[in-house]
């Protein structure tokens, strides 16, 4: 098994979680996933290091910027994969486009992608990401909530969503 985790305490956190509950056969990385490998910027809030908003996408989150390994998950996906689960803070599309190019997209069964949709009011991108799902042989769930105000005020807002992507293995 593999984990990601670029913030310093939470990969620390990580880290101890896993050697706590003796966790076997977990390679934890402090690393972003992203399209290319290399050093990224990584934006993280120093008062509020549990935050779920870390990212390597400037002005998700106000707070000091530190530079980070950016990993290509495509290098380390080498077998079939069972359950991927990503939550990479605005970097889906990129880490998507990385398992497509390469093809190692082809070993993964599932998919679990928060996927975080109007993160940049201005990129409406969510139906082209599932597109692509489909493109690779996945079928998709696709869970959301919007408040009742962003309906009527009809512009773009921040939306968490949950992406259920998965391989039919029905007979036939």
């Amino acid at each position: 098994m593999l984990a990601f985790e670029p913030a310093a305490r939470a990969h620390a956190l990580l880290v101890r979680n896993v050697q706590a509950n003796q966790l076997q056969q977990v390679d934890v990385h402090r690393a972003a996933l992203g399209r290319l490998d290399g050093d990224v910027t990584f934006y993280e809030e120093e008062d509020d290091p549990a935050t779920f908003r870390m990212s390597t996408r400037e002005g998700r989150i106000p707070g000091s910027a530190t530079t980070v390994p950016q990993r290509r998950l495509s290098d380390l996906v080498t077998e079939d994969v069972d359950l991927l689960k990503l939550d990479v803070e605005g970097a889906e599309e990129d880490v998507l486009d990385d398992l497509v190019r390469s093809r190692a997209i082809e070993r993964v069964d599932q998919v679990i992608v928060e996927y975080h949709h109007h993160l940049d009011p201005a990129r409406d991108f969510l139906g082209r990401f599932l597109e692509r799902l489909r493109e690779e042989g996945f079928a998709c769930q696709v869970t959301g909530r919007q408040p009742v105000a962003t309906r009527v005020e009809r512009t773009p807002t921040f939306q968490d969503v949950l992406v259920h992507a998965f391989r039919s293995h029905a007979p036939g």
